[in-house]
């Protein structure tokens, strides 16, 4: 499957940034190619990193002006996204498919959130408190956690 990972860019040492430096090898290993737009981290023009195209932003903050384009020119089969949705463009699932996996950090959902996500293929949610946020709303979504890298984050030995 294609995918189109739009977030900050990887080399970004941002929350966002730290999950796509996680998360795109890994769809990767899973045997996807995966394209990245970094709405934050990235202007200019098109761009190679780590093998993989990186797609620029244009005039919009968040991107809504290109994401459309840059997922036919990669010829996404889906565009996942990592960002707030309430400033995205409201008919993102209409122009692309489209999993949001998504913040939340209020109670209750925003109705732009609700809105914003309602042509979304899947929702994942990366709380608990959003998952629940959502279902309060009457939204089903999945759930999937923000990784750590283990090799860095893991127990030590007690002495």
């Amino acid at each position: 499957m294609r995918i189109l990972f739009v977030s900050n860019a990887e080399w970004a040492g941002t929350g966002y940034g730290v999950q796509a430096k996680g998360l795109i090898p890994g769809l990767e290993k899973l045997g996807h190619t995966v394209g990245v737009f970094p709405f934050w981290g990235l202007q200019g023009g098109l761009i190679e990193y780590n093998g993989r195209p990186n797609y620029p932003l244009w005039g919009n903050e968040w991107g809504n002006d290109v994401f459309q384009l840059h997922a036919q020119h990669f010829k996404a089969d889906v565009v996942i996204t990592l960002q707030d949705t309430w400033v995205m463009n409201e008919n993102y699932g209409n122009l692309v498919k489209w999993i949001p996996w998504v913040p939340v950090d209020h109670s209750p959902l925003p109705p732009q959130v609700k809105e914003r996500t309602s042509t979304a293929l899947r929702i994942v949610a990366f709380s608990k408190f959003g998952q629940q946020e959502f279902a309060n709303a009457g939204v089903k979504t999945d759930y999937i956690p923000h990784g750590v890298d283990v090799e860095n984050y893991k127990p030590l030995p007690v002495d």
